[in-house]
């Protein structure tokens, strides 16, 4: 059956996979580029308004990039709305790279002049969006303190939030009023990376959110798919790839959410949020060095891998501790930059000298890798701040991720066949095994009759005595009982290998019942026929092999007896229905626990309270049962509640 269904979706996913290849493979290729020009297009800003110029009444969001007054140095005066700043530098920003024209970096302040029209503003919840930056910074509204990030002295660095800032409106002046910045920059670049946007509070909100909101997503997207090919790895344990590509698919993803004000979430400190940050994006080329390894089958070159497995962990080890400060921030980015030319150079390498051997199974990474190289490309150019770029590289791996899991996907089909292939063997070692019992039994069969023998001679010679015979008696019990499982054992095997040639007679079924009942009362000295065990149904005549039928109700009837206590009532009932003689059994002592119903049927299964207690078996009288109803075109049910008793129904033909 399980063949039957894995065939059937391989061939249905190999007629889909013919037909959408000529569309889906064009649309793959020529949709991120279109979309990477769409999404540029689309951050464009749409309204802007320069500082000196007076706000509109019914503002919404608008970007102040020009007219800035800028000042390098420190003077607690500066924030004052009447300080005389007529002389300072005017810029747009931001400015991205470094500051050539100064040689000394540190404090310097930024102020923007506004006016408020008369009458003020429709909306009064106004606020500041400074985007991000290098490194503390307090901001002022007319003089007063409206906010700030991080620490100016001593310094504390934060250079990933995102700087906004309310503007309360008992601080706002109908006319002008002055917003001032106060900087601290560490390191030569400039310290706001962002275009400023005033506006309506919520909107800025909005407008943050739907910036990080595909980021935070494909995160989670990223960390699930290396969960789900973590399955994977457990199936397909010799070739690792699928695990490596999980490691590589879940630090991508903790990598993405750190890049987002997620990071807030998880961690306090900032400096220790980027260390996380730093030491995750050098792994990264690592593991994925490794993933493609094991991806296209080939040994690791030990010179190279070993001295760049050294050379990775010696780097984490000193992002670890000495990473601490934006100066050694910068530099750690400059030297990542430069290593990953090393992963980079290699797996293009391979990919130029494999292409041919491997181009089936590459496929899938060389397009992906075309999407990912150029957003690789404008995050590095926007990690060093040399040209504002919005954030690509989270769209790049979305793309690249998709294609591998493509080809990983399809391999854990193929996997899955194997795994079905295995479970088929496995279930020709249970025959193994039942084979294996029934040739122990044979030779245990020919002892235990013979002891049989004796006991009888025993029982015939030796003089009445009540202890002799308690034991002899115990002995021919426990005899009989040993005899019963290996002949179970025996016939099981015959049945499972269609060996048993199955005679038929006719006999009066309520007859059988008693013949039972009373074998299974004297073997464990029970007295319930009289007591607490009724029997109803019309006596009938019917057609079977008597000794299959026998051991069917013997083993149901045993379980009874022995898992129930003897004053627990048992209700036994037959009818005929249709040509079937339906049979039901009910108890009403403990019942059997939900989690061990399913497996109640298989082969050496026994229950909790079987292993538990000194009950003898060896777990195949139910299987016997089960294998003995499918032999005579029979079936059996069974229905248990913890607790308040189980209820046993077989149907057979009257005349089989």
């Amino acid at each position: 059956m399980y063949k039957e269904i894995v065939r059937e979706s391989s061939m249905t996913s190999n007629k889909l996979k013919q037909l959408l290849r000529p569309v889906l493979y064009p649309f793959w290729i020529w949709f991120f580029p279109i979309f990477l020009i769409l999404f540029f297009l689309t951050g464009l800003p749409v309204m802007a308004v320069d500082c000196g110029n007076t706000l509109d009444r019914n503002i919404e969001l608008e970007e102040l990039k020009g007219g800035w007054l800028f000042q390098k140095g420190d003077n607690i005066l500066w924030k004052e709305n009447y300080f005389n700043d007529t002389s300072w530098q005017r810029k747009n920003l931001p400015e991205n790279g470094k500051d050539k024209s100064v040689k000394s970096y540190g404090f310097y302040w930024v102020r923007c002049h506004l006016y408020l029209p008369s009458g003020g503003l429709r909306e009064s919840s106004l606020a500041i969006h400074l985007g991000k930056i290098r490194d503390a910074d307090e901001v002022y509204l007319n003089g007063n303190l409206i906010g700030s990030h991080g620490k100016l002295n001593p310094l504390v660095s934060d250079i990933e939030a995102y700087r906004i800032y309310s503007l309360p409106s008992h601080f706002l002046l109908e006319g002008e009023n002055v917003l001032a910045v106060r900087i601290f920059s560490s390191t030569p670049y400039y310290g706001l990376m962002h275009v400023p946007q005033i506006g309506r509070e919520r909107k800025i909100m909005e407008s943050v959110a739907r910036s990080e909101a595909f980021m935070v997503v494909s995160g989670a997207v990223f960390i699930l798919m290396g969960l789900f090919f973590i399955m994977g790895s457990v199936v397909k344990s010799k070739n690792q790839s699928n695990l490596y590509f999980s490691l590589f698919s879940i630090f991508l993803g903790m990598y993405t959410l750190l890049r987002t004000n997620f990071r807030y979430v998880i961690f306090d400190n900032f400096a220790l949020s980027y260390q996380v940050e730093l030491v995750i994006l050098c792994f990264l080329p690592l593991i994925f060095i490794n993933f493609f390894n094991e991806f296209i089958n080939i040994k690791r070159s030990r010179i190279y891998h070993y001295a760049y497995d050294m050379l990775i962990l010696v780097f984490a080890l000193y992002i670890i501790l000495f990473g601490k400060t934006p100066e050694k921030w910068l530099r750690i980015i400059d030297t990542n930059i430069l290593l990953l030319l090393l992963p980079l150079t290699y797996i293009s390498y391979l990919m130029k000298k494999l292409h041919r051997a491997y181009r089936k199974r590459l496929k899938h990474v060389f397009i992906g890798m075309i999407g990912l190289f150029p957003c690789i490309v404008i995050d590095s150019i926007r990690a060093l701040d040399i040209f504002p770029l919005p954030p690509t590289l989270h769209f790049g791996f979305m793309f690249f991720l998709i294609n591998i899991s493509i080809e990983l996907s399809e391999e854990m089909v193929e996997n899955y066949k194997n795994y079905i292939k295995q479970e088929s063997e496995l279930m020709k070692m249970e025959r193994v095994k039942t084979k294996f019992l029934y040739n122990i039994s044979t030779e245990f069969k020919s002892y235990l009759d013979r002891a049989q023998t004796l006991v009888r001679e025993l029982k015939e010679e030796i003089p009445t005595e009540k202890t002799l015979q308690d034991k002899l008696l115990i002995l021919e019990s426990l005899s009989g009982l040993s005899k019963t499982m290996i002949d179970d054992a025996i016939i099981l095997n015959s049945l499972e290998s269609e060996e048993f040639e199955i005679y038929t007679e006719r006999f009066f079924f309520k007859d059988l019942l008693l013949e039972v009942i009373m074998m299974i009362e004297i073997r464990h000295r029970q007295d319930r026929l009289t007591t607490n065990f009724s029997i109803s149904g019309k006596d009938l005549e019917i057609q079977h092999n008597k000794e299959l039928i026998f051991l069917v109700f013997y083993h149901i009837l045993e379980n009874i007896f022995v898992y129930t206590p003897e004053d627990s009532a048992v209700n036994l009932s037959f009818e005929e229905k249709e040509g079937r003689l339906i049979v039901r059994l009910e108890d009403n002592g403990p019942g059997i626990p939900f989690e061990e119903q399913k497996d109640i049927f298989k082969k050496f299964v026994r229950g909790s309270k079987a292993l538990s207690s000194e009950v003898h078996g060896v777990g195949i009288g139910l299987t016997l049962v089960q294998t003995i109803c499918n032999s005579v075109d029979g079936s059996i049910q069974l229905q248990s509640t913890p607790g308040s008793g189980t209820v046993v129904t077989v149907s057979l033909p009257v005349f089989f």
